[in-house]
């Protein structure tokens, strides 16, 4: 754990060496040891969308890693990943592989609902093509 408080495979994907990830995977390293805030190595790859992580994405979730854990505030990779926008690779990877689509965070939220509120229309698209549930919302204000 880093003094920031993260693990040692997020810190290196946070400084875009999915190389380093690699290294530190072959020589022992949890990929699902959580950080500080609850982050997962698979969770912090639905920040970047490049070749490289992509391809360390797709490798962590052949390992059969558990899609769906959830941070300290229940945001899983899914979650995050579809708060990233049009075509996010990412999201894709999770949903086919079988990531929860009806996992709620700690407010309720489904991935869906996070696409939604954060104004990524080709997430929100594609969520809604794979019948991901969205929450009603409740007490909406309309005025004529």
């Amino acid at each position: 754990m880093t003094a920031s408080g993260r693990t040692l495979p997020v810190e290196a994907v946070r400084m875009r060496y999915p190389d380093m990830v690699e290294l530190l995977l072959e020589l022992g390293a949890d990929p699902e040891q959580r950080c500080k805030d609850g982050n997962t190595l698979l969770q912090a790859t639905t920040s970047w969308n490049y070749w490289e992580i992509n391809q360390l994405r797709k490798r962590l979730i052949a390992r059969k890693l558990n899609l769906n854990i959830a941070d300290n505030t229940g945001l899983t990779a899914l979650m995050k990943a579809s708060r990233h926008g049009e075509d996010w690779e990412g999201l894709h990877q999770l949903v086919e592989a079988g990531a929860d689509l009806a996992a709620r965070d700690q407010k309720g939220r489904t991935a869906l609902d996070l696409a939604l509120q954060s104004g990524r229309e080709g997430a929100t698209r594609y969520l809604l093509s794979v019948n991901a549930p969205y929450t009603e919302p409740e007490n909406v204000n309309v005025t004529p």
